[in-house]
């Protein structure tokens, strides 16, 4: 897939699995700009991709340790990401409690 796919694979799938939430994907800018970029995340395993010029180090490393479409595109890497915004909400490195409210 080229990035325009996966981003718009991304907001489909973001946008209906906001909707069980009662969050609306498009109620700001932010929003979509960390769904664009969390949806082109999974082709940084190759140095072709638009995501892997830019991190052309990691991509290369990954890429040629796991190859292309395997760990970036698992549901390891899914659960990964996920941890790690959770993570970051939790220490406030994000702030918007709107996207998703971890209880204490």
């Amino acid at each position: 897939m080229t990035a325009p796919t996966h981003i718009l694979a991304g907001t489909v799938f973001t946008g209906i699995m906001c909707s069980f939430y009662n969050i609306n994907l498009f109620q700001k800018t932010e929003y979509i700009v960390i769904c664009a970029i969390l949806s082109i995340l999974p082709d940084i395993d190759t140095t072709k991709s638009f995501i892997g010029k830019i991190f052309y180090p990691l991509a290369w490393f990954i890429g040629r340790r796991f190859g292309h479409r395997t760990l970036t595109h698992s549901l390891i890497f899914i659960l990964a990401v996920w941890a790690a915004s959770a993570a970051m909400i939790g220490l406030e490195i994000i702030t918007d409690s709107s996207i998703i409210k971890i209880s204490n």
